[in-house]
């Protein structure tokens, strides 16, 4: 399948909720806006109540991923300095346009998901 994150998402996860992917998309044009320009987050996609809620989803999912899945995302995602918000930016983009075009299963789309929520710490003020 190729397409999305949203859409890889939605095939794959079908507990994900319309509002979980409201805020995936919210969350993934934020971060857009971080990497190009360097506008600030907007606090309420990055705060602990929605960061609280995507977790509700993922805590389900925990568990379905292996080590190659979590080496598959670490690759993109660990190789960036500290603090450096345009670049953890860039690279979760990067991350997520990658798992929305390559076959991949469920569970790589999970701990890709679960790495975003702890990420996006980053961006709290």
């Amino acid at each position: 399948m190729r397409g999305t994150l949203t859409e890889k998402v939605r095939a794959l996860i079908p507990e994900a909720t319309p509002d979980y992917l409201a805020l995936l998309e919210e969350r993934l044009r934020a971060l857009a806006r971080v990497a190009g320009e360097d506008a600030p987050f907007p606090a309420n996609l990055g705060s602990a109540e929605s960061r609280r809620g995507a977790r509700h989803l993922l805590d389900g999912l925990e568990g379905e991923w292996d080590d190659g899945d979590e080496t598959l995302v670490r690759d993109e995602l660990d190789s960036w300095g500290p603090g450096d918000r345009r670049e953890v930016a860039r690279r979760l983009l990067r991350a997520a346009e990658i798992l929305g075009h390559i076959d991949c299963r469920r569970g790589t789309v999970a701990f890709f998901l679960w790495e975003m929520e702890s990420l996006l710490g980053e961006f709290a003020p």
